[in-house]
Order: structure tokens, then C-alpha cells, then sequence
């Protein structure tokens, strides 16, 4: 059980012009089991400074007051009604009146006829907790917009990436097939005119002649070798690489590397 003593005490504020109604007010929230302190006010301008100078925990607000309405005055509070939870009290049972106050932002409304001690303190205390759940929503509700702004902000940072890196990718693809073309030409030009020199000068070459025409196929084929395996990248990137898998005779592998890299060593 909650120790009544401990609890805090709330400050109240009491706009209304009629003495008694001011004194079964005092009276009734001095019987609750909370502690309050009240502050009276007799006309709507009075309390509408009060709330801009120092805003109280609650407003017990008649509905009939001499300089204004109720409504006039919930129009009327600095910040707007959200800025503090407002009971408005009425003469007698009145739904239109109750509609009208809820729909301009007080949190609940009671009948000064027939309100029990404990009845005023309960809808005082559910007026505070709605306000602060109310709150509590439009917080994170502007926390979520916020979040979202900053979603969309990121994908369309994101987009723009995506459309650089597309633009990127086009121009690298461009590159290489031109370059490929470029030295595929004077590569296949090489090993036709090698393959000339050796059917034109088969029985005319000496075997230094034929071993350096042996080396300039390698090497050319090699080089080609190298463009495919470009382009071969270029094709994996946009997911049209066809896999051509067959038996390698590894040792043909190396012994086409030691014969590339025989220049080197000597």
C-alpha cells in the first residue's frame, strides 16, 4: 500500500467567482487523502496569468465566469490547453458542455452537485496522468517524425550512392571493353604474323629464331589471357559470368608459367 503521507502534495488552482463554491472546493480536497495546496482566483484573466506566470499541477475551472467562458478560456492558456491539465466544473450535468470543453483540451469535467472528496481528487489525479500520457505520445510522436526525416534523409543519401556506384560501374565497363579492344587488336595482330613467320620460315628459322617466335605466342597469349580474365571480372560484377568448368592439367600450367618468367631469371 502507498504510504499517503509520502505522496506529493499538488498545487491547485481554483478559477471561480462564486464564494461558496470556492469554500465546497476547499473543503472537499481537504478531505481527500492527498495534500493540496490551493490557489483562488475569481475571474479568467486572474487565472490565465497565474498559469503563464507559474503553472499550477491543476486548474479547477467554472465554467461561468464573470469576464469569460470556459471555453474562452481554454482557448486562451499560454501553450494552449496542453500546457496544464484543466477540470472544468459545471452547475449541473451538461454533455454538450462536457463535449465541448474535451474537444478544446480540458481533461475531464465534474458537477460540483453530488462530487464526493475522494471523486474530486480522482478526477484530478486521472487529469494530471492523461496530460502526461498525452505528453508522453506527442514526444514520441515527434521523436518518431523525427527518426523518419531522418530515414528518408538517409535513403535518398543512399540512393544517390547507389546511383553514383551504377554510374561508376557503367563508366569502368565502358573502359575496359574499350581498352580490351584496343589491345586485343595488336595481340591477335602479333600472333598472326607469328604464325606467319613460322609457316612462311618453317624450314628457315634456327632454333633461337624458333624459341624467341615461341616466346612472342606465350607472352601474346598470355596478355590475352589476361584481358578475358578482365572482362571475366567485369561479367561476375553484373552477374553474367558463365562458368566453363573442365580438367586443368596443372602441370602444363606450370610449366607455361616457368617458360613466361624464363626471361627473368636469366
Amino acid at each position: 500500500m502507498v504510504d499517503e503521507t509520502t505522496m506529493e502534495r499538488r498545487t491547485i488552482l481554483l478559477v471561480e467567482d462564486e464564494p461558496g463554491d470556492r469554500a465546497l472546493v476547499r473543503r472537499l480536497l481537504r478531505g481527500a487523502r492527498r495534500a493540496y495546496d490551493i490557489i483562488e482566483v475569481t475571474t479568467g484573466r486572474e487565472g490565465l496569468a497565474r498559469c503563464a506566470e507559474s503553472p499550477p499541477d491543476c486548474v479547477l475551472l467554472d465554467f461561468h465566469l464573470p469576464d469569460m467562458t470556459g471555453r474562452e478560456f481554454l482557448d486562451a492558456l499560454p501553450n494552449g490547453a496542453r500546457a496544464v491539465p484543466v477540470v472544468v466544473l459545471t452547475g449541473e450535468e451538461d454533455d454538450a458542455v462536457a463535449n465541448d470543453t474535451l474537444k478544446r483540451g480540458a481533461q475531464d469535467y465534474v458537477a460540483k452537485d453530488g462530487v464526493t472528496a475522494q471523486g474530486l481528487a480522482r478526477v484530478i489525479e486521472n487529469a494530471i496522468e492523461k496530460l502526461q500520457i498525452r505528453r508522453a505520445l506527442e514526444e514520441q510522436r515527434a521523436a518518431m517524425e523525427l527518426q523518419n526525416r531522418r530515414l528518408e534523409l538517409l535513403r535518398d543519401e543512399l540512393q544517390s550512392k547507389l546511383v553514383e556506384l551504377a554510374d561508376a560501374t557503367k563508366a569502368k565497363d565502358r573502359f575496359l571493353a574499350v581498352m580490351s579492344h584496343e589491345m586485343r587488336t595488336p595481340l591477335n595482330a602479333i600472333l598472326g604474323y607469328a604464325d606467319l613467320l613460322d609457316m612462311e620460315l618453317e624450314g628457315d628459322l634456327s632454333q633461337g629464331q624458333r624459341h624467341y617466335l615461341e616466346r612472342m605466342r606465350l607472352v601474346s597469349g598470355h596478355l590475352l589471357a589476361l584481358i578475358n580474365d578482365v572482362l571475366d571480372l567485369t561479367r561476375a560484377d553484373a552477374r553474367k559470368l558463365e562458368l566453363d568448368l573442365r580438367p586443368v592439367d596443372l602441370g602444363a600450367v606450370v610449366e607455361e608459367s616457368v617458360a613466361l618468367l624464363e626471361g627473368h631469371a636469366r
